[in-house]
């Protein structure tokens, strides 16, 4: 599950489950499609470090994204 933010546009939650014909990184990749990211567009990630989601999202990019550290993330999903 993740959210996407998206200049100009109203931010969107997405989900996915395990599926063998369709990977992590392709519905990440479609749902960020559906919020109007281009290849070649810059992506950030906000996460509590895990390395797992950056993965993901560059398989998904196909490109390098910045990591953002937040660790508020973490602080929320304790309480």
């Amino acid at each position: 599950m993740g959210r996407i933010i998206s200049q100009g546009r109203a931010s969107r939650h997405f989900a996915g489950a395990p599926n063998i014909a369709t990977g992590k990184h392709d519905i990440v990749r479609a749902a960020m499609r559906a919020q109007g990211w281009l290849p070649g567009r810059d992506v950030m990630v906000f996460s509590d470090g895990e390395v797992g989601l950056q993965s993901i999202i560059v398989s998904a990019t196909r490109q390098p994204v910045t990591h953002i550290l937040d660790s508020s993330i973490d602080a929320a999903a304790a309480h």
